[in-house]
């Protein structure tokens, strides 16, 4: 009898433990599937996502947000991403006579705060801010303190349209510290200072504008024009490189970077007192507190291209200007392994750019459904290329609402229904909680009983002593 008291307890004590929730491991990385999937990035912004899908952001709006999580591509891209807004957070930049301006950000995020962003493409983006305050905008970040960019392919645009006295636009990161390895840009930067009366401080460079990032085994292929009415600072890999923040000392490094030969930046310094720093390394250099080596860069006679004529802003139209018309168009079709894009060429100067990306071509099989689709949210169903094996996932329309009969069809469809019941439905689905509660009183039952049979049988084993 006492081995039935003993089984009693563990069933009693099993009861108890499967009726508290069990609590979950660390909370693991957040698949992203859809463009609404990224937007809910912001509503955790330090988090850990995953892109698990190619996405064409084509006519959406995205507004950046600061970033302190980790973003994982997998290898995926982002297409066509327009982004016109800058981030909420203000951070205080300096120029090189460590003066101080609060300023704003743009790019995928604003700002990245030791966050990490690796294995992404940003195909088509185009980054076009139009602003009356102190910027820098970049592709993947305006600021970046402690962050780190791995292993990222991106070609596009960002240009600034300023007033201001701080400014700047950087093929990768605007502004900041931290550390930028194993990353292809090929970008078009511009930069347009709109206020003539002020002596501003401008940067712009191919990976980024000012700052202490660090950078190692990348890529650039830089087109910049720059009009300014005070100090150029402008670099094919950095345009001002100086200590940031203030105080922090650190031996960076710059090793194993290429900035492509065709790289140029076109650019006017409208300012009697000029300085004009133009380099296709660094624009200008605050600090030679970092290691150097294994870069390469094309000549400092073809790179730089400065004009006296400051009666217009510079633009990247070349000989075409801005007629689509003049342009010649082809159109390149995705494949498995590369995406679609539409590239316009200028007849007369060569001059090109490529837009409208279009996502890669799959030959793919039955869909599975992953997500089911609710009244109020969309499903998502998965289909595998039959060719390279890769996954793709779509959306599935949200349900559509069945109408609501009218009395008359109501006392009809009752006649003769042999389905079950809402109550009964209701009983079914509670199932589950109501064994568990049987389970525990036949637990605790057994357990009395066991309990009183030992209790007689102690009894009678003293009688007969």
């Amino acid at each position: 009898m006492k081995s039935i008291a003993k089984w009693a307890f563990a069933v009693l004590i099993a009861g108890v433990i499967l009726s508290f929730p069990i609590r979950g491991e660390a909370a693991e990385a957040v698949n992203i599937y859809t463009f609404e999937d990224l937007k809910s990035m912001k509503d955790n912004p330090s988090g850990d996502y995953v892109l698990k899908n190619d996405i064409d952001c084509l006519g959406e709006e995205w507004v950046p947000f600061d970033f302190s999580g980790t973003l994982d591509g997998e290898g995926h891209g982002l297409l066509n991403l327009n982004i016109t807004e800058v981030s909420e957070g203000v951070r205080t930049t300096y120029d090189g006579n460590m003066k101080t301006y609060d300023t704003v950000f743009s790019g995928l995020f604003g700002c990245i705060e030791n966050g990490t962003v690796k294995n992404l493409g940003l195909y088509g983006i185009n980054v076009d801010v139009n602003i009356e305050k102190d910027c820098f905008v970049g592709t993947i970040a305006g600021y970046m303190d402690g962050g780190t960019i791995d292993n990222c392919i991106i070609e596009g645009n960002a240009s600034l349209h300023v007033k201001g006295a701080m400014f700047g636009v950087g093929g990768i990161v605007g502004f900041g510290n931290g550390k930028i390895v194993n990353t292809k840009a090929e970008t078009t930067l511009v930069n347009v200072d709109l206020d003539a009366s002020t002596r501003d401080e401008e940067f712009l460079g191919g990976a980024y504008a000012a700052g202490y990032i660090d950078l190692d085994n990348d890529d650039i292929n830089l087109k910049g024009y720059v009009s300014d009415h005070g100090y150029v600072h402008s670099g094919g890999m950095v345009g001002m490189y100086g200590l940031y923040p203030a105080g922090f000392e650190y031996a960076g490094y710059i090793t194993n970077v290429r900035v492509s030969q065709d790289s140029k930046i076109f650019f006017f310094e409208d300012n009697t007192n000029r300085r004009a720093y133009c380099d296709p390394v660094n624009g200008e250099v605050l600090n030679w507190t970092y290691a150097f080596s294994g870069c390469s860069a094309p000549d400092k006679s073809i790179f730089r291209n400065e004009t006296n004529d400051y009666s217009k802003d510079l633009y990247p139209h070349g000989d075409c200007g801005t007629d689509e018309a003049s342009f010649t168009t082809e159109v390149i079709d995705g494949t498995h392994e590369t995406f679609g894009y539409t590239l316009h060429t200028c007849p007369t100067d060569g001059y090109s750019y490529k837009d409208s990306y279009t996502l890669k071509v799959h030959d793919l099989g039955e869909g599975e459904e992953i997500i089911a689709p609710t009244l109020d949210s969309m499903g998502l169903e998965k289909k595998v290329c039959k060719t390279c094996g890769a996954e793709v996932y779509t959306s599935i329309d949200k349900l559509t609402p069945t109408p609501t009969p009218s009395p008359e069809v109501k006392e009809e469809s009752r006649e003769g229904e042999d389905g079950p019941t809402g109550s009964s439905v209701t009983f079914v689905g509670s199932i589950g909680s109501i064994l568990l509660i049987v389970l525990l009183i036949a637990a605790v039952v057994i357990t009395i009983i066991a309990f009183r049979v030992i209790l007689k049988s102690g009894k009678k084993h003293g009688r007969r002593k």
